[in-house]
């Protein structure tokens, strides 16, 4: 009999797409997201998503709930052999425009996930984010830094979860992911707003001069997830019943590069406006991966010039046909 995996958040960016590569793989997916988004466009792509995985080759492997992950959606699930849980509000400005709302939505989630978990007694796999590391300076960020420094409500949130995990009796895996981005990635994400905009000739606006991120592509993601979930008992064996890992490509490059390397296969030429640095804004990102290399034998590889280039191929020939 197949496993089963239970995915919150599963017509996501990434929950989609690993949904997607477990079906592939023969395992058993039971989805849970309330299909709630900011813009029609992100409601489109969720639905588009979820579409996909109803037709996809093991479909009859695959089973969804449109609801919010709370205890009542949780007791419908049944008997599950591992969590992947990436519920909750994504995206630090959209979390800073309703912090409370954000909040209540994201903790409320986790809470019911652990209590789940805990009465099943099965591992969680739980995003968390590069943001919690905040302003701080050092060259490539280690889950060994004690001195985080969030400086938004979504890093602090995001803390908070990981915390309350690394407290329980739950064996737990917390991910935090560095830039994630790739196809049928979300809208409000900044290489698919640069896409949009050179695309568009409208202008680009940049909160600050040379900010570096970590860009890391959904395919390395999800090639990382893969290998925990089926690895997962060894890996607690062997390593604790409690992990956080850094999940990134380790090679951070200047927004101003994305931008460029876009406008090269859109064959557009870009307009950037600049604009006043937010508080909610790192300046920096950089993974250190050494120890996801050492627990999966994998780190993230694929080169933003081709992960960029397989997104605008989407973009061209997929995205903009739904609009």
């Amino acid at each position: 009999m197949s496993e089963k995996v239970l995915i919150t958040g599963a017509s996501g960016f990434i929950g989609y797409n690993l949904a997607s590569r477990l079906l592939d793989e023969g395992f058993s997916v039971y989805g849970i997201d309330a299909m709630f988004g900011h813009g029609r466009y992100e409601i489109f792509l969720k639905r588009r998503r979820l579409e996909n995985l109803y037709r996809h080759k093991n479909s009859k492997r695959f089973s969804f709930a449109k609801c919010w992950v709370d205890s009542g959606a949780l007791s419908k699930v049944g008997d599950v052999d591992c969590i992947v849980h990436l519920a909750g509000i994504s995206g630090i400005e959209r979390f800073e425009h309703n912090q409370d709302v954000s909040r209540r939505i994201t903790i409320t989630a986790a809470e019911s996930v652990m209590r789940f978990a805990d009465r099943q007694k099965v591992p969680i796999i739980y995003a968390s984010s590069s943001s919690i590391y905040g302003n701080i300076n050092v060259e490539r960020f280690s889950e060994s830094i004690a001195d985080l420094k969030p400086i938004s409500s979504y890093a602090e949130t995001r803390l908070y979860v990981e915390r309350m995990l690394l407290g329980s009796d739950v064996n737990s895996i917390g991910l935090r992911f560095f830039t994630v981005y790739g196809e049928f990635g979300r809208p409000d994400m900044s290489y698919f707003i640069f896409t949009d905009r050179i695309f568009r000739n409208a202008v680009i606006y940049l909160y600050g001069k040379r900010i570096k991120r970590d860009f890391t592509y959904v395919g390395d993601v999800v090639e990382s997830l893969i290998r925990l979930i089926k690895n997962k008992g060894n890996i607690f064996n062997k390593e604790g019943d409690k992990l956080i890992l850094n999940v990134g490509r380790g090679s951070p490059i200047i927004l101003e590069g994305v931008i460029d390397i876009i406008a090269e296969y859109l064959d557009r030429k870009p307009r950037i406006v600049y604009r006043k640095e937010r508080h909610f804004d790192m300046k920096y990102t950089c993974a250190d991966n050494r120890l996801l290399r050492n627990i999966t034998g994998y780190v993230p590889q694929t080169d933003i010039r081709d992960g960029l280039n397989k997104f605008v191929r989407w973009y061209k020939n997929y995205f903009i046909k739904l609009k």
